[in-house]
Order: C-alpha cells, then structure tokens, then sequence
C-alpha cells in the first residue's frame, strides 16, 4: 500500500496508508501524549515492543516515562524507514533480510518476558492487517519459547548445576569426535520412526546413525546400533532411556548438566557437550574434551547441530514427526511403556491409558490423518524453525509430518538411496569417534579438590556480583548472570527489573545473595561431605 506523508493542522508531519489515517491530522503529538498517558499506573515495563509505530512519535514519550527501558520497533512497512521521529534502540522492517522469529530472539532477554510491555497503534493494524497478524503471530511465538524457556531453568537450574557436578566426578572415560564425508541418520522418537528404520537399514553401511536416548530402544529393537547416542535432559525421567546403555555400551554425547548415573557413566565413553551454561564451561574444560554447541531447548535440535558439526553432508531425519499419532505418541518400544502398563488390566486397560495420555498431552486435532499436537510440540517445532533454514539444503525427512519445517525436505524411498549413493561405503566402526580416552583429570581425589575450589570461588564471585547488584549494577559478564539466574531465577529477575527500571534492587539482591550461598553450601555437602 503506498504511503502519503503529509502535514497535520498544527504543521508536524503525520500519514496515510490510502483512506486510513495513520496518525492524527490535528496533533499527531497530542494523541501519542494521550496513548501514553492511558499506559496503567505502577507499571515498570524492561522491555517495550512497538507494534507498527508507523513515524514512531511513541518512542520519545515513553523514554520519558520508563527510563532505562528497551524499546523495539517492529513496522509493518519499510517505507517508514527513515520517516521515524523517535528512535527505538533496535528495529525491524519487512526488508531487513533477517527473520522476524530469528530477530525477536536475538532482540528479547529470556529475563525480560515477565516485564515486557506490548503496544499496538490500532491505526497501522486497520491500515496492514496481514503484517500485523504476522507480527502477531512470531512475537506470540518468540514469548512462548522465551517463557517456556525460563519456566524450565525456574524448575531445573539448580538441578541442572548439581548434574553437571555430578558428572564431573562421575565421567570415566571421554570419547574424542571424528568428522565423516558420509551422510548422517537421526533418529528421533516420533511415532514413523519405526516405519523409517525399516526404510534406513538396507543402507546401514552407507550412513552414520545417531539416536536421541528416546529413540535408543527401537533403533537396537530395529537391528540398528547407533554410532552415538544423544542425551540433554537432566529431568529424573530421563534416566530410563539410558538403562539399555548398562548393558550394551555405545558412546553418549552429552551435556554435563544432563542426568549422569553412576552405573552407566563408570564404563561409557563420554562426549561432553557444552551449551553454554556457567557451569559446563566452569567444568567441561578441566575434563579435557568436548564440543561447543548453542544451547537448544530440544535433544533432536541438538542432534541436528552435532551432526552439522561432525559431518559434511546430507543429514536424513527419521521420527520427527513433532506430534502424536492415533494413540502412538513415541517409538515404541519406549522407556515409558513400562510405565504405562505397570498396574493395568481389564478395568484399567493399557489402551485406554494410552488414549488419555494422548488426549491429554496432545489435545489438538489436525485435518491430516489421526495426528495431534500441543502447544509444547508446537513450540518444539518453532525452536526447529532456525536450525532448518539455516541448513536448508542439508536436511531430510523420511514419512512426512503434518508439522512441516522450512528448509527441510520430505524424502521417499528412492530419494533415500539417491543420498545414501552419495558416500562412499563406510568401513569399520564408529565413523563419529576418533577415540576413547581417560579424562586429563584421573583420580576422584584431584577432582573433588578442584571442585571444592571452585564452590569456593563460586561463593566469592556471587557475593560480588549481588553486591553490584544491590547497588543498581547488573553484573558485567554475561556468564556471571547466568550463573545467578540459574540458581534463583526469580530474585535474579526481580533485582535485575528493579536496577533497570530506576526501583529498589537490594531486597531482591539480599535475597537471591543468600539463596546462592545456602544452595552451594548444601551441594559442596552432599557431592564432598
């Protein structure tokens, strides 16, 4: 829609987007003033997006009114380039080349989703209302898996921290990777994985397989051992995956801050994965091994980036299918099925169970076929979204999914053996291990001194960093706030929101110094007596 600029009756500029004035042809400053002022009272907003702020004359009112806060813009039209009479700190056109899902996660703190002020101008969403759903549609998304992301680290940060310990004292022996030419198999634990190990394993010597823990189960019940399994989830549930890994061992890519288990870890070569967080690259690096990958909130997407690192080429996806099937949730067989049928019978049948887990873990019906998803299925796929395009042209999946993904390619058979031709028949075993090795640290008791020097150099640096805190100063490295928000994520919040927003930081301060010291003082006890 072309844009007229033209002049208001009191001479500031104002526009029109064909008959729909954008802003006021009176006082296009005296209706933003009015917008503002009808902003609730006590409100202390982090972070404020704009929704189509069209010449922006909200941006300078609001640094007003909310000092210290970020301002992001998104328009619905590039043609207000330029034109804008205020300035957000970071903005976002529909010709800016970069995704507005990629840019809103790079624009929003996790931290500052429970502080963050949405604004519409009704006039640009009348005027562009297909852009305006759009904008709708990826910030609604961006939120949910921020939001999601720091529900999970307020429930499992301190667990996370204390895995990692664990397992620093626990890993044996550590597994060295080896990059492969040849294409790579994830296999995933969606309900076609079955299905697609059959269409996989006439070419078992042409490719390298890789399993999430999840699927571990059918790829051996299929006659498929896996090169490397992948495990990045440090809840208790995910334990069970590993069980069948005691009695047949295979390497084990994971992150520190994933659950260990004594048993298993004591003869399992270990791949450290190292995802960012404060504690693995406090740890991982005196083991002496590991890969750096970006933190992702799935273990599929983590997959996928460890076989984009080892390997060059194609990389074939097999059960992900991002939703529930009939009453098939999961692969089978499955770690849970056990559960699931522990205490069943004619009144309590294994079926009617798996139709309410179903029902209940996947309420929404799609038109395709008997497939069902959720909303955490759905915000799984949106945390694929960015991995898939930024390796379009790499990526494959056997048995289409209702859920599609850009830049991954749906594959039959025959497209199969078309990418499986590519590589050169492997030969011997284990194409993604160079070797297994003992950890530089070898020896309980050097690890556990050099662990009680570093909850000892953790305590310092958090009574540091809370004191900073306390006087309205966020601290300066990003690792040291992770670490705090990891341990107490909603005092580390509500200090932070407090220093930014001009309120009082030092309750919170006080309170989360005294969390983190009681928390490391109680884990220290535990891990080292």
């Amino acid at each position: 829609m072309d844009l007229l600029m033209e002049s208001s009756r009191d001479g500031s500029p104002s526009c029109k987007a064909g008959f729909i004035h954008l802003h006021s042809p009176y006082s296009p400053q005296r209706e933003a003033e009015r917008f503002v002022a009808a902003i609730e009272e006590g409100k202390r907003p982090g972070t404020i997006v704009l929704l189509g702020p069209c010449l922006d004359y909200l941006s300078p009112l609001l640094r007003i009114r909310f000092p210290g806060s970020q301002i992001i813009s998104l328009q619905y039209d590039a043609a207000f380039r330029g034109h804008e009479l205020g300035s957000a700190d970071v903005s976002w056109y529909p010709d800016s080349g970069l995704p507005l899902e990629s840019f809103l996660d790079g624009a929003i703190d996790e931290d500052a989703v429970s502080g963050l002020l949405v604004l519409k101008w009704t006039p640009a969403e009348e005027a562009f209302p297909e852009a305006a759903r759009a904008c709708a549609r990826a910030l609604g998304a961006s939120l949910d898996r921020l939001s999601s992301s720091a529900a999970t680290v307020k429930v499992c940060g301190r667990r996370w921290f204390a895995n990692a310990c664990r397992s620093f004292l626990l890993v044996r022996r550590i597994a060295e990777p080896a990059r492969t030419a040849l294409p790579i198999a994830i296999a995933a634990a969606g309900p076609s994985l079955g299905a697609s190990l059959a269409e996989l394993k006439p070419h078992r010597g042409s490719f390298a397989l890789i399993a999430v823990s999840s699927a571990l189960a059918a790829c051996r019940a299929a006659g498929l051992e896996p090169d490397l399994v992948v495990a990045s989830d440090g809840g208790t549930w995910s334990r069970p995956h590993l069980y069948p890994l005691a009695s047949r061992p295979a390497p084990l890519a994971a992150t520190l801050c994933s659950l260990p288990s004594s048993s298993i870890y004591a003869n399992l070569p270990i791949l450290p994965l190292i995802q960012g967080s404060f504690v693995e690259t406090e740890l991982a690096p005196l083991l002496g091994g590991g890969i750096s990958l970006p933190p992702h909130g799935t273990v599929a997407g983590t997959a996928i980036q460890l076989a984009a690192f080892l390997g060059s080429g194609p990389i074939v996806l097999a059960g992900l299918d991002l939703a529930a099937q009939g009453e098939r949730e999961h692969a089978s067989p499955h770690a849970f099925d056990a559960f699931l049928d522990r205490g069943s019978g004619r009144l309590d049948s294994l079926e009617g169970r798996a139709i309410g887990r179903r029902l209940e873990n996947a309420p929404i019906a799609l038109e395709a076929g008997r497939w069902r998803v959720s909303r955490s299925l759905s915000a799984y796929a949106g945390a694929l979204a960015g991995d898939a395009r930024a390796l379009s042209g790499r990526l494959f999946r056997l048995r289409p999914s209702p859920i599609a993904l850009e830049g991954i390619a749906c594959i039959d058979p025959a497209g199969l053996a078309a990418i499986m031709g590519r590589g050169q028949t492997r030969s011997g075993t284990g194409p993604l291990v160079a070797r297994v090795r003992e950890p530089d640290l070898e020896g309980g008791p050097v690890r556990e001194a050099l662990l009680e020097r570093r909850f000892e150099s953790w305590r310092e640096e958090a009574r540091e960093s809370t004191l900073e805190l306390a006087e309205g100063r966020l601290p300066s490295e990003a690792r040291t706030r992770e670490f705090l928000r990891s341990i107490d994520l909603p005092d580390w919040v509500a200090g932070r929101r407090a220093a930014i927003c001009g309120g009082d930081p030092r309750p919170a301060a006080m309170a989360l110094a005294a969390s983190v010291d009681l928390f490391l003082g109680e884990l220290q006890r535990r891990l080292l007596g």
